[in-house]
């Protein structure tokens, strides 16, 4: 009956972390739009790195939460924004774009 009820818990706080997930991605798409549509503001080092982080974060736990195609739009975001390359508009608008579809397909689901 231990292992069960075990089981039950793991299942439960899994599905409760999947759900604080996709409450994480409600909070943030707004951001990861923003960032797509002036890419300008991706300049100021303090934003930059806290999309970085965000997107990072979205990278492994889409995967972890079975949301592979979120995950790797979110590592493709992140690769090109730590590139160190000068960040081209276009470029960063359709990468946000790509995850912010994969972020509201999840929140949909």
């Amino acid at each position: 009956m231990f292992a069960k009820e075990t089981g039950m818990i793991a299942h439960d706080s899994l599905h409760d972390l999947k759900l604080r997930f996709l409450e994480r991605c409600r909070s943030n798409i707004g951001n990861i739009k923003a960032a797509g549509d002036d890419a300008r503001i991706l300049e100021r080092g303090e934003l930059h790195a806290e999309i970085v982080r965000t997107v990072h974060s979205l990278a492994g736990a889409g995967g972890i939460f079975g949301f592979d195609a979120l995950s790797a739009r979110a590592i493709d975001l992140e690769t090109y924004l730590i590139s160190g390359h000068e960040l081209d508009a276009g470029k960063v608008c359709g990468l946000c774009e790509a995850l912010g579809a994969e972020m509201q397909g999840a929140i949909d689901s």
